[in-house]
This record gives structure tokens, C-alpha cells and sequence, in this order.
């Protein structure tokens, strides 16, 4: 590299090939110009590159003066060895960058971020240290990026460079939009829960239920911005319950609960015709289905009539009520209020 510095104000330091040619600037040949002092960079200098470089300062009134510099090419630069320590998500408080230069004369090393130069960027979370180490500290996503570390010798204008890449992981957040759903069981509905989430890397999302594999009647879905869908069709009411929906990346996992209720119409199974003689008691059996519990009552065709407790109905009343405290017992739900 060189370096021009200008007496007095300029308003414009260009610099000019051996060719005559402006350099505007590129990947592998670089100009940083502050206020009066400019400095060229090549990088991986080759024979095409040796020759006669001028430095030309312009002034408010047009005036112009210029310096060359000779660059000979006669000695290749010993590489740099980097060491990288990636930062492996957000709760990691520093990040080192290492630049080591192995050189028999003195030497000197910069690090830069994307080809900005951090040491002078007067943020207190980066910081150069004694030995060269680039430190980040309070990582964040937007820390993320290649960080180039340059060394150089001022006594002969040699440099090398080495690029290093810093990955941030960021553990996954996961969101719902709803948490329980609501069903009726043997009418042909669906349900489609849905999950939100983020990271980096993208996480895996997987879903925990009963017995849950991809088919006709458990589909799984992934679209853009992070949404996850399991869809249930044909409810049952065996289908009620709780699932999970995690998410999981190289910097953790998060998991949340999904609850389906499912509802049963009541329903009668068993009803049969009683055949009594007059004077004795007759026990009347219904057992019936339902989800939520339904109540049962009994009205008589005839007339309208209906029975609770405390008519007078003597035995068949009694017989009646029996029977009902014990299919509670029994059975899950019953015939849905009369």
C-alpha cells in the first residue's frame, strides 16, 4: 500500500496507474481518503501491477500537484494465520476475531467489517486489543458479516489480508395466533392449528400429537414467513386433546400447547320397549352419547307428561333415577336436555 498526505486543503486526492488511468477503486485495489491523507491498497499484488503510481491533490481553485511512487515487485509476503470463533447466539456477550502475523521485520494489523475500517468506528462494543484480537461484545444479527484482518509492513508498503466470516445463531421464537380450538365430531370439519416462527438458522418445526403421520386426514404445511399448519379433517371425538408445535435451530428450541375440544350431539344406543303388569314396577332403560355430559329426562307421549324427582311416581320414578345415577357413573355422556 501507499500513502499520500497533502499540505495545506485539498478538495479531491486521486491516484493514477502506471497506465495513466484513474483508479476508481475495486475488490483488489482499494483507496481510503480522509480529510488530506489517502491511502492505496492491492491486494495479492502481481507482476502486471509493478510500476510508477501517482498521487494527484487538487485544491478550491483548481490547482493541482502531484507525487509518484515506484512499486517493485521482488518478494511474496508470508500469509496470515486466523483462528475464528463464531458467536453462537444472541445471549454470548463477546466474539473474538484472531489475526496473528508471522514476519521477521515489524509489522502492523488492521481489522475491518465488510471493507469499512472498525477501529475507527467509535463504537464501544468492538474493540481491538493488545494482541490484535478483534473483540464484539453484546453480539447481535446485524453483527453478522465477513471481518477482514489486514497486515502490513510500512517500512517496504507491504500487506496481506485474510476474510473471516462471523455467524450469529438467534434461538427460535415461536408465536400463535390461536390456542384452542372448538370442534363437533362425525360432520366432516377440519381444524388447522398454526404456528409462527423465527431464528437463524430457520427452524425445524415438528409437531406433537396422538399418533400423528402424514396423511389424508393429518396434513402438514409450511408457508413463507416462518408459518407452520397442521390440519386435522374428518373430527372425531377421539381427536380432542393436546398437541405441540416446537421449534428448533442450533441455538435452542421453543415448544407451545395447542388444545382441541370436541364436541358429540347427543346420541341414543340403547332403548327398549318395556312390557309391565299392572300394580308392579317397571324399569325403563335409555343410555344414550354425548359430549359435553347432557342431562336426561323422561316425558310420558301419551299426555305430555314429565318426570323429575319428587313426583310421585313410586317405583318406576325410583327405578328411573337409578338408573341414571348409574349411567352417569358409567358412561361419558348422555341423551341432550328434553
Amino acid at each position: 500500500f501507499f500513502i499520500c498526505t497533502a499540505i495545506g486543503e485539498p478538495v479531491r486526492l486521486e491516484w493514477f496507474s502506471p497506465l495513466g488511468e484513474r483508479i476508481t477503486g475495486s475488490k483488489r485495489m482499494m483507496i481510503q481518503t480522509e480529510g488530506s491523507r489517502s491511502r492505496l491498497i492491492i491486494y495479492n499484488a502481481i507482476i502486471e501491477d509493478a510500476g510508477i503510481y501517482r498521487c494527484q491533490a487538487t485544491d478550491a481553485s483548481g490547482h493541482t500537484e502531484e507525487a509518484s511512487v515506484v512499486l517493485e515487485i521482488y518478494r511474496k509476503f508470508l500469509p496470515v494465520t486466523m483462528q475464528p470463533r463464531f458467536a453462537s447466539n444472541l445471549q454470548m456477550l463477546r466474539a473474538g476475531l484472531l489475526g496473528r502475523v508471522r514476519h521477521e521485520e515489524n509489522k502492523a494489523s488492521e481489522l475491518g467489517f465488510d471493507h469499512r475500517e472498525l477501529i475507527h468506528i467509535p463504537i464501544c462494543r468492538f474493540q481491538v486489543l493488545p494482541n490484535n484480537n478483534l473483540q464484539i461484545r453484546q453480539v447481535t444479527k446485524a453483527d453478522e458479516g465477513v471481518y477482514r484482518c489486514e497486515a502490513s509492513v510500512e517500512a517496504r508498503g507491504e500487506i496481506n489480508f485474510v476474510d473471516i466470516a462471523v455467524v450469529v445463531n438467534v434461538p427460535p421464537v415461536l408465536s400463535v395466533f390461536q390456542q384452542s380450538f372448538n370442534a363437533t365430531a362425525d360432520y366432516q370439519e377440519s381444524v388447522t392449528f398454526t404456528c409462527i416462527t423465527s431464528g437463524s438458522p430457520d427452524p425445524l418445526v415438528t409437531w406433537k400429537g396422538q399418533q400423528l403421520e402424514p396423511s389424508d386426514k393429518y396434513i402438514f404445511s409450511r408457508l413463507e414467513g416462518g408459518r407452520s399448519m397442521l390440519t386435522i379433517r374428518n373430527i372425531r371425538q377421539a381427536d380432542g386433546g393436546a398437541f405441540s408445535c416446537k421449534a428448533t435451530n442450533k441455538a435452542g428450541s421453543q415448544e407451545r400447547e395447542l388444545f382441541l375440544k370436541v364436541f358429540v350431539q347427543p346420541h341414543i344406543t340403547q332403548l327398549k320397549n318395556v312390557t309391565a303388569v299392572e300394580g308392579s314396577a317397571a324399569m325403563i332403560s335409555c343410555v344414550a352419547e354425548g359430549e359435553p355430559l347432557p342431562d336426561i329426562s323422561w316425558r310420558r307421549a301419551s299426555d305430555g307428561q314429565t318426570f323429575v324427582d319428587g313426583d310421585k311416581v313410586d317405583a318406576a320414578r325410583e327405578g328411573i333415577k337409578k338408573l341414571i345415577n348409574r349411567d352417569i357413573y358409567m358412561y361419558v355422556s348422555f341423551i341432550g336436555p328434553p
